[in-house]
C-alpha cells in the first residue's frame, strides 16, 4: 500500500472514530432529553391525580368501582382511548398499588408488574420511583408516586414515540457520519497527494540517480518546511557525493600518473639485477642505493595517498595533546634524517585535541618541506594557537600560491629535489579535519612562512 493510501485510510479511520463517538454522545443526549420530557409529563399527571384524590375512605374493589378505577373521575379522564392500543397513547395507563403489593385498580391489560420499589413508595419509604419496563414487547416509562397512606399511583407511558424519534435521529446521524467519513477520505486523499508530492519527486530522483549514476540532478524544492529542508539536504548530499566522486577520480588519475614513473624506474633496475650481467662493485652498490631510495620514495608516496584517501573525516577518537611536545619529537626525527639541516625550535605549551599520528605527519611535512626547499635553515615556533615554520630559501612562486595545497603540486624549479607533491595537501587535509587552517606566504627578507592554526583544547 502506498504512503498516500495509508495516510488517506488513517485520516478516514480517525474521522470515523471521532464521528462515531460524537454520534453516540448526541444520541445519548437526545435519549436523555426525550426521557426527561416523558418523566415531566408523568409527574404533571401524577400531581393532577394527587390533587384530585378524595380525603374520604380508601376506594376498593367493591361497589362504586367504575371500569376498575373506583371513585377517581380525574383518573378516569387519564384512561387510554379505545383505539389507542393496549397500553394507551400519550396519556398512557394508570394503576393503584398498596404497600403490601396488592393491586387495587389498573387500566392496563395485563396490569403493570409491581416492583419492590413501588411497594416502598406506597409505604412512604421513597418519594417516587421512575423505571423503564418491558411488558408484552412494549417498552413503558413508569412513574410510581404516593397517593394516600399505604397507597401509590403508577402512571405509565409507552416509549414508542421516543424510540421512533431516536431511530430517526440514528438514521440521520449515520447518514451524516457516512458523509463525513467519505468527505474526510476525499480531503485526506487530496491533502496526502499534496504532502507526498515532494516525497514522490524525491523517490523518483533517488531511483534515477541509482540507475543512471548522474549526480548532477537536483530537486530545488521551494519553501522552508520539513519537506523543503529534506529536499535541500538531499540536494546537498548529491553535491557532496559528486564532489567526492570527482575527488576520487582525480586522486586515482593523479596517483596513476605519479606512480607510473617510480614503478618504471624500479622495474628497470630490478630487471637489470635479474639479467645477471656482471657489474662493477661500485655500480652494483649504486644500483642498490638507487633501489633503496626509490623504494623509500615509493613508500612515502603510497603513505601520502593512503592519508589523502581518508578524506576530511574528523579523528575517530581525539586525544588531548600538546603540539609543542609533538613538534619536538618530529624535529628530533628530522635532524636524524637530515643531519646537515639547521633547525631551531622555540616552543610553548599548546594544548590541542586531535589525532597524534596525523598531527605529527602534518608537522613533519611542513618541516621536511622547509628543509628541502629552504636551504636547510629552518625556524620552528610553537605558540598558541598553532605552529609557524619559516625557511630562508628563495620563497614561494606567487603564481603557485592559489594551488599550493593541491595534490601533486610542484614548483617549476624543484628539479631533482625529493617529494611527491602530496606533503602540503596532507597538511591542508589534517588542518581541515581538526577544524583548523593552514596559510603560506613569503617572509620579509626572503624565505617562506607556513602557519598552522588549531583550536585550543579546553581543560579535560
Amino acid at each position: 500500500m502506498s504512503y498516500r493510501r495509508r495516510v488517506t485510510l488513517q485520516a478516514a479511520v480517525a474521522v470515523a472514530l471521532v464521528v462515531l463517538v460524537l454520534a453516540g454522545l448526541a444520541r445519548q443526549q437526545a435519549q436523555a432529553a426525550l426521557l426527561a420530557t416523558v418523566d415531566d409529563d408523568l409527574r404533571t399527571l401524577a400531581t393532577a391525580a394527587q390533587q384530585a384524590a378524595p380525603v374520604g375512605p380508601r376506594p376498593g374493589r367493591g361497589p362504586g368501582a367504575q371500569d376498575g378505577v373506583p371513585g377517581f373521575p380525574e383518573l378516569r379522564a387519564l384512561r387510554r382511548g379505545d383505539a389507542a392500543g393496549r397500553f394507551g397513547a400519550v396519556t398512557g395507563v394508570t394503576q393503584l398499588v398498596q404497600a403490601d403489593g396488592a393491586l387495587l385498580a389498573s387500566t392496563a391489560t395485563p396490569p403493570l408488574p409491581i416492583s419492590p420499589e413501588a411497594r416502598q413508595v406506597a409505604a412512604g419509604v421513597a418519594d417516587e420511583h421512575l423505571a423503564t419496563l418491558v411488558v408484552e414487547d412494549t417498552r413503558l416509562r413508569v412513574l410510581t408516586s404516593p397517593l394516600d397512606p399505604d397507597l401509590a399511583l403508577q402512571l405509565a407511558r409507552p416509549l414508542a414515540e421516543v424510540e421512533q424519534a431516536l431511530a430517526s435521529l440514528t438514521r440521520r446521524l449515520a447518514a451524516a457520519a457516512s458523509a463525513g467519513v467519505v468527505l474526510a477520505a476525499l480531503l485526506g486523499w487530496v491533502l496526502a497527494g499534496r504532502v507526498t508530492g515532494p516525497v514522490r519527486q524525491l523517490t523518483k530522483l533517488a531511483e534515477s540517480v541509482s540507475d543512471t549514476q548522474d549526480l548532477s540532478r537536483r530537486l530545488d524544492l521551494p519553501g522552508d518546511d520539513e519537506l523543503a529542508r529534506l529536499a535541500a539536504a538531499f540536494d546537498r548530499m548529491l553535491a557532496s557525493l559528486a564532489q567526492a566522486r570527482h575527488a576520487q577520480r582525480q586522486l586515482v588519475a593523479d596517483a596513476s600518473h605519479e606512480l607510473r614513473t617510480p614503478l618504471t624506474s624500479l622495474r628497470t633496475n630490478i630487471d637489470l639485477l635479474r639479467s645477471g650481467l656482471p657489474l662493477p662493485p661500485d655500480d652494483h652498490d649504486r644500483l642498490l642505493a638507487d633501489l633503496d631510495g626509490q623504494l623509500g620514495a615509493f613508500s612515502r608516496l603510497v603513505e601520502g595517498l593512503v592519508e589523502l584517501a581518508r578524506g576530511d573525516q574528523p579523528p575517530a577518537t581525539p586525544d588531548h595533546l600538546d603540539l609543542a611536545e609533538i613538534s619536538a619529537e618530529v624535529i628530533t626525527e628530522v635532524r636524524r634524517d637530515h643531519p646537515t639541516a639547521r633547525i631551531t625550535l622555540r616552543a610553548q605549551a599548546c594544548p590541542v585535541v586531535g589525532d597524534r599520528t596525523r598531527l605529527a605527519r602534518a608537522v613533519r611535512n611542513l618541516v621536511d618541506n622547509a628543509v628541502v626547499h629552504g636551504g636547510g635553515e629552518v625556524e620552528v615556533e610553537v605558540v598558541a594557537p598553532g605552529l609557524t615554520v619559516r625557511d630562508h630559501g628563495d620563497g614561494l612562486d606567487p603564481t603557485l600560491l592559489p594551488r599550493l595545497f593541491e595534490r601533486f603540486t610542484r614548483g617549476p624549479d624543484t628539479g631533482d629535489r625529493p617529494g611527491s607533491g602530496l606533503g602540503l595537501a596532507i597538511v591542508w587535509q589534517v588542518a581541515q579535519t581538526h577544524a583548523g587552517s593552514i596559510e603560506a606566504s613569503n617572509a620579509p627578507g626572503g624565505g617562506a612562512v607556513f602557519r598552522l592554526r588549531l583550536p585550543a583544547a579546553t581543560t579535560p
